[in-house]
């Protein structure tokens, strides 16, 4: 049963290499309008990215602030998870899921609160090390229209827990992404295997994307 579950993932993780290439290929033809390609919108921010059409697409309006209660603020963050649902009906949403396997996807959410965090605070976090993340490079001075913000790239290690997706049973790297723009803010996350070097193009080539 083992070889047959790593074989339905390794299925899986091919295809998804497949649809990426074809989405980082339309994106360097820079052909919006093609069948690869599907834009997102954020309608509250206007905010879009690029994603691949083939990979599956899921937005949920979860609320991401503090817990108040009787006008008394009782926690200064919670995290309050909605359904799930098919990305295109129009509904407002604050977090979206784009998965092509169980080793490949992004996931961002939109929150209207100030950017907080910065560059320091992410490279130099004490958890690191202790949860085994390689850094492998930054970009300190991300611009994306009025947006602005950092990334950084890291390796996770196979069985470890990343937001937005649970376990990741192999090793993976991801891109990670803070944005900023008055009260609200933008944190993305994309991951692919290490041995699959199309997916990570196509993170890079969807993070490219991101405009407003």
């Amino acid at each position: 049963m083992k070889a047959g579950i790593e074989a339905w993932r390794e299925g899986f993780s091919q295809r998804a290499a497949a649809v990426a290439a074809a989405y980082t290929s339309a994106t360097r033809l820079q052909d919006a309008g093609d069948q690869a390609i599907t834009r997102v919108e954020h309608p509250q921010t206007g905010l879009s990215i690029d994603v691949p059409s083939g990979w599956q697409i899921m937005v949920s309006n979860d609320y991401d602030g503090p817990l108040r209660l009787f006008g008394l603020t009782i926690l200064s963050r919670i995290i309050l998870p909605r359904e799930e649902r098919a990305y295109g009906d129009g509904k407002p949403w604050t977090t979206l899921k784009v998965r092509g396997a169980p080793d490949a996807g992004l996931y961002l959410v939109v929150r209207s609160t100030p950017l907080t965090q910065t560059l320091d605070d992410v490279v130099n976090d004490r958890w690191n090390k202790q949860l085994g993340l390689e850094f492998l490079g930054q970009t300190p001075d991300l611009k994306i229209g009025p947006f602005e913000g950092f990334s950084v790239r890291r390796k996770v290690p196979g069985g470890a827990m990343l937001t937005g997706f649970g376990r990741v049973n192999s090793p993976v790297a991801t891109r990670m992404v803070w944005l900023g723009r008055g009260d609200t803010s933008v944190e993305l996350t994309g991951m692919a295997r290490l041995d699959q070097t199309q997916v990570q193009e196509a993170i890079d080539a969807m993070v490219d994307s991101l405009s407003c």
